[in-house]
């Protein structure tokens, strides 16, 4: 695994999809780009459908307030900071999760560093199934360790569902990739970056895995 600038894994794509467009035929997906256009529509959406109301549970004195009447402004801004932080902490873990479901060959996957995001990324073709269990899993998996984190340990409401809601902000993309993905790739197609091919067979696909490795 290595760390590397957006520019470095730009350029190896584009010295790879060189290589394949020479063996297979693609089908190109603009899902990323139209994701990008409708990112502030889906912020806003996330905005009024989770956070007011996490905002209301959070201040809420009926409810399970996030600070109480006794609370200093020092023990405010401190939980503030953290919950910051604790964005990155789930960001890091999100992607962390999809460099464990990627196919095997640890020197094929990268982290692409952009201050201040950090990005998973897999330099190798994925079954368009392997492809849906790797966009889903982990916003799947953490939200299940919040479930567990609130019924078996019995950590505040307010900040499980602000766990849920960064959960869900830092997988906004994977979704919209996943049901993209699920209506527009072919059946039985196997993808490298957005390009998707019918040409791999699975006994083809096999060997390209073990040569990861």
């Amino acid at each position: 695994m290595k760390i590397v600038k957006p520019e470095v894994m730009d350029k190896l794509y584009a010295k790879r999809m060189e290589e394949f467009t020479k063996q297979y035929s693609f089908i190109y997906l603009d899902t990323v780009e139209k994701f990008k256009k409708k990112s502030k529509y889906f912020f806003m959406i996330i905005f009024f459908v989770l956070f007011l109301p996490v905002l209301y549970v959070a201040v809420s004195p009926d409810i399970a307030p996030l600070f109480s009447d006794t609370s200093t402004r020092f023990e405010i801004i401190i939980t503030i900071i953290a919950l910051f932080f604790l964005h990155h902490v789930v960001l890091f873990i999100h992607e962390l999760i999809h460099l464990l479901v990627f196919p095997s060959g640890w020197k094929r996957k990268y982290i692409v560093f952009k201050r201040p995001m950090i990005c998973a990324v897999y330099d190798g073709f994925t079954s368009k199934k392997r492809d849906l269990v790797v966009l889903m899993a982990p916003v799947t998996i953490i939200s299940g360790a919040i479930v567990i984190l609130h019924f078996v340990f019995g950590v505040n409401l307010s900040i499980i569902l602000m766990l849920t809601l960064l959960n869900i902000v830092s997988a906004m993309q994977d979704i919209y990739v996943f049901f993209d993905a699920l209506k527009r790739a072919p059946k039985n197609s196997y993808r490298y970056g957005s390009a998707f091919t019918t040409d791999i067979t699975k006994e083809m696909y096999k060997e390209l895995v073990k040569s990861y490795k």
